[in-house]
């Protein structure tokens, strides 16, 4: 096992394939192991190069609405009434 830091675009996508070979990785194993290093240094350069912003959780309901081109009506089956949902 040959694990090197994620320093480049080329090592990331290197690891995030690599990561995805292992997801069924045996419980205990060197495999399992593996992909907890590489894990850990994705999510490092990921926190590096792709900071999420700190936002109120009302933006984030509306971005995702948006996003899926939902209106407020489409919340009431999970939230119940209009004034509860508005």
């Amino acid at each position: 096992m040959e694990i090197e830091p994620v320093k480049t675009q080329r090592d990331y996508r290197r690891a995030l394939t690599r990561i995805e070979s292992l997801l069924d990785a045996p419980p205990d194993s060197a495999e399992e192991r593996e992909l907890d290093v590489l894990a850990t240094f994705v999510e490092a350069d990921e926190r590096r190069h792709l900071p999420v912003p700190d936002a109120h959780p009302l933006e984030v309901i509306r971005f995702v609405m948006d996003q899926n081109g939902m209106i407020d009506k489409d919340l009431m089956p999970f939230m119940g009434t209009s004034g509860r949902v508005s």
